[in-house]
């Protein structure tokens, strides 16, 4: 047997770069070399390619680095995949929401503890908020996180919540059907989610809208609520109907 080739000791550094962004945030120069142990000259150079071939876009104001276009397009991609036939069920509630209020709308299923956003159309408005399709948040913050939250079985459910006080929360989120969350991400954002349900009762995913609070929370919230419940029925049924096609 002949014998193992050596990893290529680049290609390895930069995927020791690469890992350095696992938690989604921004990270300095000096964090980096730090972490891979390499000289800052090297691991300048080789963030400067990452940069290049957009894996990586550096902050020109603060000099960090964070998770660039391409890495969005291959998670986009993968994910993508193998939730299509949600996503195919989603499509058209998705963009009738969208059409109507111009304002941010997600489809999120449940990834471990974290919530995963497989599909999203964003608002065409100047000041919005942007969630890319494949980005994971917790399930703690936000509206979508706490629709998929209430229904996990119990000892998943307190595990992932542990030290929170959310059960009385979470059972009236599931007595009223949604979910509604200001400012839990990010100061000003507000949230409203609905579940959808497989045909076998199991909850799914989250479809949500949320805008900024200063054009979000008007009269017409009631209607935003409804129209985002319905969006989650609709997507339900549609799946339901994929399923009968396929048994």
């Amino acid at each position: 047997m002949p014998p193992r080739q050596p990893v290529n000791r680049s290609a390895g550094r930069m995927l020791d770069i690469l890992e350095c962004f696992s938690s989604g945030k921004s990270v300095s120069l000096m964090e980096i070399a730090q972490i891979v142990e390499l000289p800052k000259s090297t691991t300048f150079r080789m963030l400067q390619t990452l940069e290049e071939r957009h894996f990586l876009v550096r902050d020109e104001s603060t000099k960090l680095f964070s998770l660039g276009s391409k890495i969005g397009e291959l998670v986009g991609g993968y994910y993508g995949g193998r939730y299509d036939l949600l996503r195919c069920a989603a499509t058209h509630s998705l963009m009738k929401l969208s059409e109507k209020y111009n304002e941010a709308v997600r489809l999120f299923v449940r990834d471990g503890g974290f919530k995963l956003c497989i599909e999203a159309i964003e608002s065409t408005r100047e000041v919005r908020h942007i969630v890319k399709v494949g980005e994971r948040h917790d399930l703690l913050r936000g509206a979508a996180g706490k629709v998929l939250l209430a229904y996990m079985p119990m000892p998943e459910r307190l595990y992932v919540a542990e030290g929170y006080e959310l059960e009385q929360q979470l059972e009236k989120m599931k007595e009223d059907g949604y979910a509604m969350s200001v400012g839990e991400r990010e100061e000003s954002l507000v949230g409203i989610a609905a579940p959808v349900f497989a045909s076998s009762g199991e909850v799914v995913a989250a479809v949500s809208l949320s805008g900024p609070s200063a054009r979000f929370l008007t009269e017409d919230i009631a209607e935003k609520i409804k129209d985002t419940v319905t969006s989650g029925v609709a997507i339900s049924e549609k799946l339901a109907r994929f399923d009968d096609r396929g048994s």
